[in-house]
């Protein structure tokens, strides 16, 4: 970020705090200050991005390794904000939260069937609970899970 754009937010940082007629040290101080952290923003955002597109890369390797690829691009549901993908094996993957869900549960119909647990719905068998931990989600008939961690529990 150059000095004058830093200048710029400095100004506007100000600004928003009530600070009127700011001397240019108190705006160049500033300035300094948001350039040197922009810095370390912008590379902790970077590796963030980069440890997140290793897990997706790892995962996708394993899928094609067993024949599973995606068959369309992934989907995020505009209420939940849930991320899904469709893959030749017929299943809807969960992939992750595009945002916050403005709350209420999350549907998992179509999801990942898996498990030995019988007493489940079809679409809790094979998700992983950790991924879902301290949530509630429904299944078509309106009955409500949550899990621990470990275990899915009827609620």
């Amino acid at each position: 970020m150059s000095f004058d754009d830093a200048r710029r937010r400095a100004e506007g940082q100000l600004a928003a705090q009530g600070v009127r007629n700011p001397t240019a040290s108190q705006i160049n101080s500033l300035a300094r200050a948001i350039q040197a952290g922009e810095t370390e923003r912008l590379t902790d955002l970077a590796l963030k991005r980069d440890l997140t597109q290793s897990r997706i890369d790892a995962s996708e390797a394993q899928l094609a390794q067993a024949g599973i690829v995606p068959e369309g691009p992934p989907v995020v549901d505009p209420k939940t904000g849930v991320i899904t993908q469709e893959y030749s094996d017929g299943t809807t993957r969960f992939k992750g939260v595009g945002r916050s869900p403005s709350g209420g549960d999350i549907n998992l119909d179509g999801f990942v069937p898996g498990g030995d647990q019988s007493e489940l719905p079809e679409a809790l068998k094979n998700s992983n609970p950790a991924d879902f931990n301290g949530q509630t989600v429904k299944d078509k008939q309106g009955n409500r899970y949550s899990s621990d961690g470990t275990k899915w529990i009827k609620i």
